[in-house]
């Protein structure tokens, strides 16, 4: 993983895990939903979920490129070395149920 700690890492991860958690309190989510096309969910935790990665991941690796269910594709991580890909909440149907 080159010069990114696996510790911080896995320290980033978990605080999006617990975020995401935390706004789905307790089984009964309390986050606006709604679809990016019909039968596909997304969510208010999604894209604060999404966030959250974006900044910290960038933190760790400001050279690395992002890729992204919840954002915008950009040709900027064709050239990068290393690339995020992340799918802030696998599962938005199954964590909004």
């Amino acid at each position: 993983m080159g010069d990114v700690s696996l510790r911080r890492l896995v320290d980033v991860v978990s605080s999006a895990a617990d975020h995401a958690l935390t706004l789905w309190a307790g089984g009964r989510t309390q986050v606006r939903q709604w679809e990016k096309v019909p039968g596909h969910p997304v969510c208010e935790a999604d894209l604060e979920v999404n966030g959250m990665l974006r900044a910290a991941l960038t933190e760790l690796a400001p050279d690395a490129g992002w890729l992204s269910e919840e954002t915008a594709d950009s040709n900027h991580r064709l050239g990068a070395d290393r690339v995020w890909v992340v799918d802030p909440i696998d599962g938005t149907r199954d964590y909004l149920r």
